[in-house]
Parts: structure tokens; sequence; C-alpha cells
């Protein structure tokens, strides 16, 4: 059930989000974005985001052993992060009330 929110309820909202609210809906979006950009170099080995991967050479070898299962790993961990970041992100809205 959806309640109604006057606009000033939506703003008390958003002035009154904890930080740390704030820093997990970035951390999420940022680990989005990384695991998005990771399973495309898996995809394309020799492309141009192969550099990467010296960060964590150990950590490529593992995912491309695996094949495309190393792929699917990574795409799974980035919707659960796209879908925890909207959560999060949520409240800025109103969607969500933080007591």
């Amino acid at each position: 059930m959806m309640i109604a929110m006057t606009e000033e309820e939506k703003q008390s909202i958003k002035k009154t989000r904890p930080v740390g609210i704030t820093v997990l809906s970035i951390f999420f979006m940022a680990a989005t974005a990384i695991t998005l950009v990771a399973s495309i170099s898996l995809l394309f080995p020799g492309g141009f985001l192969e550099p990467i991967w010296q960060l964590n050479p150990r950590g490529r070898a593992g995912l491309a052993a695996i094949g495309v299962w190393g792929v699917v790993l990574l795409l799974v961990v980035g919707c659960a992060c796209a879908v925890a970041r909207l959560v999060y992100g949520a409240a800025r809205i109103g969607a969500i009330r933080w007591q």
C-alpha cells in the first residue's frame, strides 16, 4: 500500500536520510559498474579492457578457468548490487521511511 506524501514530507525525508545509507548506495553503484566492466572484459579477452586485470591477474585466471560461468557469476553479482542500489536509492525519493 503506497501512502501519498506531500512535497514537504519528501523534502523532510531527503534531509534526514542517514549518511550510511548514502554511502551504501554509492558503494553498490560502484560495485555494479565494476562487475559490468569485469564481465565485459571476460567476454572479450584481449580487448581494450584487458589492462584492468593487471590489478588481479589470479582473479582473471580463476574466472577465465570456469568459462562462461565466470561471466554469469559476475553478472549475477552486478544485478544484485544494482537492486541493492535501487533499494537504498529509493530512500532519496521517499519510498522508504527511515526511522
